[in-house]
């Protein structure tokens, strides 16, 4: 198995059409056809279901479908960065958050004026990842926490919640959150796999309070259905409140307690590991946020290397 056969049937299992395939991989159907024989005879059972010239993925094919993907994007990314190194030219610029405050969108709006080459890679989910490559990211939006020692940073903005609950909750009428709505009362959070779950959680244990039926999500779109469901009342961060106002099953409640607030930091990569455009990206975030006038973030540890 290689590189090209995995390649080979990506294109056969999107366009499921052999004849069709071999014109866009340029070369003969019946070199395709003998390549996808091979792959399967490899792997030891079928990975299409055929009719007549339609070819479809079967079960097992779905699977390897998955697998398959996943190492030519790793491949992909690895020419790219190995091509960087050389060059440094790279169009890409990755950002890691655990939600992107207005301002910041506003920003990368800006930039992309300036740059309209710049493809933005964005993540907003490294709160709930196990590991986080920090070498990853041009820059990272993250809490001034101990996960988060490691990074040196400049202080970015403090992150404030809403209290989500559903139009038909007796609580939407009210003005402001409190913290003796949560008895008893159903709670969704966000939690990544094996991690602790998000930070409002860790604020209502150490309350003490005691809610009813808990859910916990890796996504923020079921996040929101179970609110808008009726299921649960939840905390959103504002960086990630958009999607909830717009819901018109859900009434948002300001969250005005300070211990539901938590202050978050921005942090670069050094700068002899960025690209050309990297080094752009870094100086216009800087100057757009006059960052150079707030202090920056002691760190206990490094700097993202």
């Amino acid at each position: 198995m290689d590189i090209r056969q995995l390649r080979y049937f990506n294109t056969v299992a999107h366009l499921e059409n052999i004849s069709k395939a071999a014109d866009y991989l340029h070369i003969s159907q019946s070199a395709l056809t003998k390549q996808i024989q091979r792959l399967e005879a490899e792997l030891g059972i079928p990975l299409f279901d055929r009719n007549g010239k339609k070819i479809r993925l079967n079960k097992a094919g779905m699977r390897f479908y998955d697998s398959s993907e996943l190492v030519l994007r790793e491949m992909q990314s690895a020419r790219e960065d190995i091509d960087m190194l050389v060059t440094r030219k790279d169009h890409r610029i990755r950002i890691g958050s655990t939600g992107l405050p207005q301002k910041m969108l506003d920003c990368l709006g800006e930039f992309a004026v300036a740059h309209p080459e710049t493809i933005f890679l964005l993540s907003n989910r490294i709160e709930f990842e196990e590991q986080i490559d920090i070498n990853q990211y041009d820059a990272l939006i993250c809490p001034d926490e101990y996960r988060f020692e490691k990074l040196n940073g400049y202080p970015f903005y403090e992150e404030t919640y809403f209290f989500a609950v559903n139009t038909k909750n007796a609580l939407a009428a009210r003005k402001v959150f409190h913290l003796e709505f949560l008895k008893d009362l159903p709670l969704t959070f966000m939690q990544g796999e094996g991690l602790d779950p998000e930070y409002p959680y860790k604020v209502c244990t150490a309350t003490g309070m005691e809610p009813g039926t808990l859910y916990f999500s890796d996504t923020r779109e079921a996040h929101r259905r179970l609110i808008a469901d009726g299921r649960a009342a939840g905390f959103v961060p504002a960086s990630e409140a958009e999607g909830y106002k717009n819901d018109p099953d859900i009434v948002l409640l300001p969250v005005l307690d300070d211990r539901f607030s938590r202050s978050m930091k921005i942090c670069f990569r050094r700068e002899k590991h960025l690209s050309e455009l990297g080094l752009l990206f870094r100086a216009f975030v800087i100057r757009y946020f006059d960052l150079e006038k707030a202090s920056a973030l002691p760190s206990s540890k490094e700097e993202m290397k």
